[in-house]
């Protein structure tokens, strides 16, 4: 997907869902799966966040409806769109699961019952999803109202767009190298730790941090705790703020956030690792199940032909390819004889070896971070960042009197830029990312590179 469209419920309704005795019942938001597709696009009410695939926003909003939302997508041309569902944490429970085995069937089998200890609810009326392992060799495990996860899912798969992944909103919080994270926005909180993810009323929050702490840390022992605050309601949430600040043996970090919470989660989903996409089971989506394999036998097809075309192709190409090898070989060695006249004994054969003599001469007597220094480690940075094929250099000089060399260059992404930067530095040179500007679909980009 090119583009992901962020979905939260705006809260401002009420959810209507089957109970287990057939009678319907109000959860407090919107929506109903026995009503009809063009009913929920008219009645339910979204805010949405719409981000490209390297995490730029292209548009946002509240309270909205899907044809309003698909109006804005059609207005600037924007397809390729698919749904990142985000499901209010406040209905989601979230659990350690210890099971020895490392065979899925066995743990598909154990899971339901060890979530039962937990939970006074029939584990029928349940949806489970799974994470990978943690270092505890712990499953994490996340369980919701399985009549609550398919109102949502069900409005989510009929909207008319791709349903790409459905979330817990505040699992994907950034906890970082932190204890806790939480999301303050005015009466409304999100917590994440490693073993939590959950909403809150903020003037819970407090409490709540106390009982974590007494259970998770022994006596005397710090938690941190990153606070990222909504700046649209200060008032309230200095005073929430102030009365974290005094637990004892808590370091908070206070961080002004100017993103609303659903812009926030979208922005985080770029950078979390652990987050539990709930789409699991009966719920996989057929994109990622591969149950759409025969749309792939004409793909193969058309490969097999592709492939003879190729062999055939290449025969003819390596044939020509070697005629212009030689010549571009013997052009070198005119070039080369023009610059070292004295050296009589090379020639085509040995022309690489007398090259490469020259170029280690040049590399010991020179001082400082002189070209082929430079060019060297961003080369061999280059390949080691995986780099090769992704990015492209449209442009390299070099700065003898600074020492510094300029590259202009393309890459598909802003991290892949800074992995070269990062790279290079760790080798011991100077570098910058001098500009970074983002295309349609690539960044174009210069870095700078000197002497440390």
């Amino acid at each position: 997907m090119s583009h992901k469209l962020f979905l939260s419920p705006s809260n401002r309704e009420n959810l209507l869902v089957q109970s287990t005795e057939g009678e319907s019942e109000s959860i407090g938001f919107v929506a109903s799966a026995d009503l009809s597709a063009e009913d929920n696009e008219h009645h339910l009410h979204w805010d949405w966040a719409l981000y490209d695939a390297v995490g730029g926003r292209n548009g946002c909003g509240e309270h909205a409806t899907l044809p309003q939302i698909h109006q804005v997508l059609a207005q600037n041309n924007i397809e390729e769109v698919g749904i990142i569902g985000l499901v209010p944490a406040s209905y989601v429970f979230h659990a350690n699961i210890n099971i020895p085995s490392r065979q899925h069937r066995v743990i598909q089998q154990a899971l339901p019952f060890a979530v039962e200890e937990l939970v006074a609810q029939d584990i029928d009326a349940l949806h489970l999803a799974i994470g990978d392992r943690n270092k505890k060799n712990d499953i994490p495990v996340l369980v919701i109202d399985r009549s609550i996860f398919e109102a949502y899912y069900h409005v989510w798969n009929q909207s008319g767009l791709p349903l790409f992944a459905t979330y817990a909103d505040a699992q994907l919080l950034p906890l970082e190298s932190n204890d806790l994270v939480v999301l303050l926005d005015a009466e409304k909180s999100w917590l994440k730790a490693n073993n939590a993810a959950l909403q809150m009323n903020s003037k819970g929050l407090a409490h709540y941090i106390e009982s974590w702490m007494e259970e998770h840390k022994a006596e005397g022992e710090t938690a941190a705790l990153k606070v990222y605050q909504c700046h649209h309601e200060p008032n309230e949430s200095h005073l929430v703020i102030a009365e974290v600040q005094q637990i004892a043996n808590l370091t908070v970090d206070v961080e002004q956030c100017s993103l609303k919470p659903n812009e926030f989660f979208a922005v985080s989903y770029f950078h979390n690792t652990d987050a539990i996409d709930m789409c699991q089971g009966d719920y996989t989506q057929e994109e990622k199940s591969g149950s759409q394999w025969r749309k792939w036998l004409g793909v193969a097809a058309v490969l097999t032909v592709w492939f003879l075309a190729e062999v055939g192709l290449n025969i003819g190409k390596g044939a020509y390819y070697s005629h212009q090898a030689d010549k571009s070989l013997q052009v070198a060695l005119q070039e080369y004889k023009a610059v070292f006249p004295n050296d009589r004994r090379v020639s085509e054969s040995n022309l690489k070896k007398f090259l490469e003599s020259k170029l280690r001469a040049a590399s010991q007597q020179s001082q400082g971070a002189d070209f082929l220094t430079v060019l060297g480690v961003t080369g061999a940075q280059y390949y080691k960042v995986g780099a090769a094929g992704t990015m492209t250099f449209n442009s390299i000089n070099f700065n003898a009197q600074r020492g510094e060399l300029n590259i202009e260059l393309q890459a598909k992404s802003l991290d892949q830029l800074d992995q070269l930067k990062k790279g290079i530095s760790t080798a011991g040179l100077d570098s910058k990312i001098s500009s970074a500007v983002k295309e349609k679909d690539y960044i174009r980009g210069r870095i700078s590179i000197s002497g440390s």
